[in-house]
């Protein structure tokens, strides 16, 4: 082991110990978020089991308090979609233990921070047929001139 790396490591192993002390331990602060965090995916998971399809993996779980259940959906269009099935999902819940007493599910909207990006794993190259080819220039050269036609004939060029 490199003598420097053992006197830093050394010099801050309390800190380290206090940081993995401060996730383990459940009291204070930290300990309550950490539990809260923990039953909140319980309670999501237990309701995934009653709303089935693609509505589950847009409707999440935020909090369960003063007997409401709050639920979010990433847009309008899901929490319609909640709405048709939010009287049934009541009275299933109040069948589990946990939500016994349940007297209502709110369903607020609150989208995505950040969407997801499509992006393009590797460039794909291919030549036209002959044929497809010969038809493209025909078309290209029937346009007029303008940003279609520059970009087809970049194309072609690209391409053959």
């Amino acid at each position: 082991m490199d003598p420097l790396f053992s006197a830093v490591f050394m010099r801050h192993r309390h800190n380290l110990n206090s940081i993995q002390n401060a996730f383990t331990q459940t009291n204070g602060d930290l300990g309550y978020i950490i539990q809260a965090c923990q039953q909140v995916k319980k309670l999501d998971k237990l309701i995934k089991k009653h709303v089935q399809g693609a509505l589950a993996r847009h409707c999440h779980v935020v909090n369960f308090q003063n007997n409401t259940l709050l639920l979010s959906v990433d847009s309008n269009v899901w929490a319609g979609k909640f709405r048709l099935i939010q009287a049934d999902l009541l009275q299933a819940l109040r069948q589990e233990k946990v939500f016994c007493a349940l007297k209502k599910i709110d369903c607020k909207v609150a989208p995505k921070a950040i969407p997801k990006i499509q992006t393009v794993k590797e460039k794909r190259d291919f030549t036209l047929s002959q044929d497809n080819a010969n038809m493209l220039d025909t078309w290209q050269q029937q346009l007029e001139n303008g940003p279609l036609k520059k970009h087809l004939k970049a194309f072609l060029k690209h391409h053959q």
